[in-house]
């Protein structure tokens, strides 16, 4: 059982997805109807997701229009609207306030017009990250802080981050995957025989896998490493080839379950 499933807090140092949050949700649906167009069904997740949007927008509005009809225009929108005003109490006020917001929509002044505070935010860094097509794929990519103190709680991130910021007690996972340490992909501009005795630092990533692993092991008192024993097709799983070479003499191969709590070195 993980720590979180047991109630422990958890902080992510790395952050956690933009799109795991409320404001991140709420820049999701405003650019799934920039990218993919106007439709019924995205019109209804924008005005539940993002309060600014549905301001003086009567409760109403949707009354009498078929949830099968697409509304895939402005003016389909205006036919659907002109034909269900007899059904709504405030006449054709759902359109004076609701219409006007998509004859302008594809222009990249949607965010600022309906999005506020966080969320805005997260909008305009994610315009900052790429175009406004690629809007979609920058919002997957951001993370935000997940508002955790990591003085007195658990940290869940990265090795790098671990060694940046060592942790009395530590339990690494991943380490019997066969892909970790990452293979060594360097190319050297200079061959061998070029360079003869003279030795340039390495900037292989193989290397530098297993420095963060040594200063890891070397500022914690309390070193624990976790490894499956069964693979995702159920049958036993090889300890890694890392493991196998650090030896199990001096690692503490402890099954997975929840994280031991940590304190600064």
């Amino acid at each position: 059982m993980l720590a979180r499933e047991a109630g422990l807090p958890l902080h992510f140092s790395h952050g956690i997805p933009a799109l795991a949050t409320r404001e991140g949700q709420s820049c999701a649906a405003l650019a799934d109807i920039l990218l993919r167009g106007l439709s019924q069904e995205r019109v209804r997740l924008l005005l539940a997701r993002v309060p600014p949007a549905r301001e003086n927008i009567p409760l109403d509005w949707a009354k009498g229009l078929r949830r099968s009809a697409a509304l895939t225009t402005p003016r389909l929108w205006q036919h659907a609207l002109e034909r269900a005003r007899a059904k709504r109490a405030d006449g054709d006020f759902a359109e004076r306030t609701l219409l006007p917001r998509w004859w302008d929509f594809g222009s990249d002044r949607a965010g600022r017009r309906l999005l506020r505070g966080p969320a805005l935010t997260l909008w305009q860094d994610a315009l900052r990250m790429a175009p406004s097509q690629a809007i979609e794929l920058s919002l997957r990519a951001l993370r935000v802080d997940d508002g955790q103190e990591p003085g007195n709680i658990i940290v869940w991130g990265p090795a790098r981050h671990l060694a940046g910021a060592p942790r009395k007690h530590v339990r690494l996972l991943g380490l019997e995957a066969n892909a970790w340490p990452r293979r060594a992909i360097e190319d050297p501009l200079l061959s061998e025989h070029l360079l003869e005795d003279i030795r340039l630092p390495s900037a292989d990533i193989a290397d530098d896998d297993r420095m963060m692993h040594d200063i890891i092991m070397n500022q914690s008192a309390d070193y624990t490493l976790s490894r499956g024993h069964r693979s995702a097709t159920g049958g036993d799983h090889d300890v890694g080839r890392f493991i196998r070479t650090v030896g199990f003499a001096s690692t503490n191969l402890g099954a997975p379950g929840i994280l031991p709590p940590t304190s600064r070195a």
